[in-house]
């Protein structure tokens, strides 16, 4: 008797097809719907891909005069786990095992073709992270850890983080941090708050709070923790004129897209005004999106939306031009997208701030049926 196909198995034999390049338009269909609306689809997918760019697979490209021969490991990953006869899993290995030669020959020419283009190399600004200190002078934070006097103020930089102490009456005003594309930050204010900022981000902040309200404006992309004081209530102003009133909290601002600001609670209370005095309570859990001149309530996957600190981030049914944007901000590349056509696909997967962005293009693409090339610094995809 034939022994059930598990829903794992399924998956990954329409991951391999897709990686191969041989994958029907039909059974595309159902491994992209599968990824973007199951977790346990798209943790298949990862699993495919990452056994293809395993050590494994990059010695057998390294050494694919030898093609015909696969390695213990890789036949060992691509034939069936047990030893019962399943029909279709067996025809997955063997369209899979005889299609590696397809994927190696496919990653040449990728290789090849990209080889003598005009890759940018990643650009983190031409200044890095800097602290523009209000009346006086710029610091670069970047990458060298470093004591800096500014003032009354000592800045402790690690070259990760900034953290400072005050050595006087050091008056309210504003400073700003800059964190470039392809970068992020960590700043510890004075009263014991954290803020984590994300790359294409400028924070400006007052070395010593004064008066009743704590009050710091965020442009981009943040993470906050924040120290409560019933007595001494935290904002964040935002573009477009909305604000957020904290007392004490975790939660996650993204004002990317001026028009769309999100604030996503993960723990206490905050309150979002607009600019035009409309508001919304937020409970832990919930994602207020601006539609015009109020505040839209949803819930969030905190692992998918805080990703980014730890330098990842999860697309799910995203656009391109989403796709575009991250590329944009995280790798500091100027990105176009040629062919209208790819306006309508949506993508989900995973992208990795520390890998290198080839590794993604290829396997992005390779799902888009579409191409990528660099010209004059700018990547384009078609």
């Amino acid at each position: 008797m034939e022994q059930a196909q598990t829903y794992e198995e399924y998956i990954g034999g329409l991951a391999y097809e897709a990686l191969a390049g041989i994958i029907s338009p039909e059974d595309k269909l159902i491994l992209e719907k599968e990824i973007r609306t199951n977790k346990r689809a798209l943790a298949v997918w990862e699993e495919r891909i990452n056994f293809f760019e395993s050590p494994a697979m990059q010695q057998f490209w390294e050494n694919r005069q030898d093609h015909m021969v696969l390695p213990a490991e890789i036949a060992a990953e691509i034939a069936p786990r047990h030893t019962s006869p399943i029909r279709k899993i067996i025809r997955y290995a063997i369209a899979a095992a005889a299609s590696v030669i397809v994927v190696m020959g496919g990653m040449w020419f990728l290789q090849q073709r990209n080889a003598g283009a005009d890759k940018p190399r990643v650009i983190t600004g031409s200044k890095g992270i800097t602290l523009q200190v209000a009346g006086g002078k710029e610091i670069a934070l970047s990458n060298t850890a470093s004591t800096v006097k500014a003032g009354d103020v000592i800045l402790n930089n690690s070259g990760k983080d900034l953290k400072y102490e005050t050595t006087g009456n050091t008056a309210a005003v504003y400073n700003t941090l800059s964190v470039p594309a392809g970068m992020n930050y960590q700043l510890n204010l004075a009263d014991g708050s954290k803020i984590w900022l994300n790359s294409a981000t400028t924070l400006q902040f007052p070395f010593k709070f004064a008066g009743n309200n704590r009050e710091i404006t965020i442009t981009g992309e943040a993470y906050l923790d924040i120290a409560a004081d019933p007595a001494h209530p935290f904002l964040v102003h935002l573009p477009g004129g909305n604000t957020v009133q904290v007392l004490g909290t975790t939660f996650n601002v993204n004002t990317y897209d001026s028009n769309r600001t999100q604030v996503a609670l993960v723990t206490g209370a905050v309150k979002v005004q607009s600019a035009e005095g409309g508001s919304v309570q937020l409970k832990p859990g919930l994602l207020a999106t601006e539609s015009g001149n109020t505040f839209e309530t949803g819930t969030f996957d905190a692992d998918n939306l805080l990703a980014w600190r730890e330098g990842k981030y999860y697309f799910n049914a995203a656009s391109i031009q989403e796709v575009a944007d991250v590329i944009g901000r995280w790798y500091g590349v100027k990105v176009i997208i040629d062919s209208p056509g790819l306006s309508h696909r949506k993508f989900s997967g995973s992208l990795y701030r520390n890998a290198p962005l080839e590794k993604f293009l290829n396997r992005a693409t390779q799902m888009l049926d579409a191409s990528y090339y660099y010209e004059d610094g700018v990547l384009h995809i078609k």
